[in-house]
């Protein structure tokens, strides 16, 4: 009786390999290893606090919801991450379907180029719908937004009476919508291909019939949810405001986010940071974040400056109280620099200060 020779593993693997690539395309299936992107490619938001919690950025080729109560910043998140991708490249480029109202003054105020904003408004949620996937499939840009999911309406809603009931239809369209535009959205796993970054933006509702938990919930069904590579919770602290009394006035918002959902690095991270939307005592040009007290508060946390009392240390430089150090962060550039450095050194290494400390939030610091 004979028997057969073993086979080897890794020669059926291959051969496996060539049949699937030969009946579905080249390059189907690869080694990890030849992998175009061995690390995860990422863009920045505009603020260190948030590219730390989501893990050095959003992950390209993905869909991120921003969500929140109203005037909560969720706009204006994604108006500084196109600002601050189009500082670095002129030519990079948005579709933008509103759902709600576009303002090209308040985008330019935040740095963006309109010129490289193209921009649809529809309340239907079909024609939001095949726009979106239509742009994906054409490679032709590098941020897809929509703005705003609860503002889309199915067009069996829109062209209906006020009578009619329509329940759940949304939530429906919403996960076959996203099994459509992941297929468009497909990018080569080792060839150059130009990537893009989807966002959503979406509002808490209140649930129907509620009685117990949390009685927010976000439109769009919880099928959406499976879709999101990064889910982020944006609250809005509190109003800055300056003058006294009667002459008191709100300047800025402090934003607080949590990412209660994140595909490529730790959830439940919490970033905080002021936006200032007017002018103000700090000479901030309105449309910005306080770079200075992020930094200083990101520099404590991971231990980058040396606090003794009330004196900050940082290599051979030495302050006495936080406000000393904000203030030459502001217009001292070199130390702006250096310091960013330090902390994304230390977050590139993955150390977590919570691991040692009663807290691992990270805490804004009182102005």
């Amino acid at each position: 009786m004979t028997t057969k020779a073993p086979l080897d593993p890794q020669k059926a693997v291959v051969e496996v390999m060539a049949e699937i690539n030969k009946d579905y395309g080249p390059e189907t299936v690869v080694w990890g290893s030849q992998l175009r992107f061995l690390d995860v490619p990422r863009i920045s938001s505009g603020s260190l606090a948030l590219d730390t919690a989501l893990g050095g950025g959003w992950t390209v080729n993905a869909w991120h919801e921003i969500y929140g109560d109203e005037s909560s910043g969720k706009t204006t998140i994604i108006l500084k991450t196109i600002a601050t991708q189009q500082a670095k490249d002129p030519a990079w480029t948005v579709f933008w379907i509103a759902a709600e109202e576009f303002v090209p003054e308040w985008a330019q105020i935040l740095g963006c180029d309109i010129e490289r904003i193209v921009v649809m408004q529809t309340n239907v949620l079909e024609e939001a719908a095949n726009a979106a996937i239509r742009i994906l499939e054409t490679r032709t840009v590098d941020a897809l937004v929509i703005d705003s999911l609860p503002a889309l309406s199915p067009i069996t809603e829109t062209e209906g009476s006020m009578e009619d009931q329509q329940m759940g239809q949304v939530a429906r369209m919403m996960g076959k919508f996203f099994r459509k535009a992941y297929t468009a959205m497909k990018r080569s796993l080792v060839e150059a291909d130009r990537p893009v970054t989807c966002f959503m933006v979406n509002q808490w509702r209140e649930k129907i019939g509620f009685m117990f938990g949390d009685p927010r919930t976000t439109p769009g069904g919880r099928a959406k949810n499976y879709w999101y590579s990064t889910r982020v919770e944006l609250k809005r602290d509190e109003w800055i405001t300056e003058g006294e009394k009667r002459n008191q006035r709100k300047v800025g918002i402090s934003i607080k986010c949590l990412t209660k959902k994140n595909k490529s690095y730790p959830p439940e991270r919490v970033a905080s940071f002021d936006f200032y939307f007017d002018h103000n005592e700090l000479k901030l040009p309105p449309g910005n974040y306080d770079p200075a007290k992020e930094l200083v508060t990101l520099a404590v946390y991971y231990d980058v400056f040396s606090v003794k009392g009330s004196y900050y240390h940082f290599g051979e430089e030495s302050w006495h109280g936080r406000a000393a150090v904000e203030e030459q962060l502001r217009w001292d550039l070199s130390l702006q620099q250096r310091l960013q450095g330090a902390v994304l050194e230390v977050t590139a290494k993955g150390k977590h200060p919570e691991e040692n400390r009663p807290s691992r939030r990270l805490v804004r610091s009182k102005k």
